[in-house]
C-alpha cells in the first residue's frame, strides 16, 4: 500500500509517475489523500487499465473541482478504482470535532486571560 499524504510542492509534483508506478507490484494499492499533483493521472490510469495495480483510492485530483470531462473518468465504473470528493473530512463527526475543539480552544484562551488578570491586579 502506497499512501500518500504529503503537499503538493516543486519537489512533489508528479512524484510519483510511469517509473514509479512500474517499480510497484501488480496488487500494489495506491491511496492520495495529500494534494493532487503529486501523482501522474495519466501514468495511474494506464498502470490501473493495464492491470499493473491492484486498485486506486483517490480524495484529491489535480484540477480540482473535478470536471466531467477529467480523464479518472474513464476508471469509475471499476472495482478497483474508488474516487471521492475532496471533502472526506467533512462528516458530521468531523465537524463536530472541530467545533467542539474550537470552543475548547476558545475557554483556553479565555481562562488564560482571566487568571493573568488576577495575578496582574493581586
Amino acid at each position: 500500500v502506497l499512501s500518500i499524504n504529503c503537499p503538493l510542492t516543486a519537489e512533489t509534483h508528479n512524484l510519483i509517475d510511469a517509473p514509479q508506478l512500474a517499480l510497484m507490484k501488480p496488487d500494489a494499492l495506491v491511496i492520495n489523500t495529500g494534494r493532487g499533483g503529486v501523482v501522474n493521472e495519466a501514468a495511474l490510469i494506464q498502470a490501473l487499465q493495464q492491470d499493473r495495480l491492484g486498485g486506486v483510492a483517490l480524495d484529491v485530483v489535480e484540477v480540482e473541482p473535478l470536471h466531467p470531462s477529467n480523464p479518472l473518468f474513464q476508471l469509475i465504473e471499476r472495482d478497483d478504482f474508488l474516487l471521492n470528493p475532496h471533502i472526506a473530512w467533512s462528516s458530521e463527526d468531523a465537524m463536530q470535532q472541530l467545533m467542539d475543539s474550537a470552543v475548547d480552544n476558545i475557554s483556553d484562551f479565555v481562562a488564560r486571560q482571566l487568571s493573568a488578570k488576577r495575578i496582574r491586579s493581586a
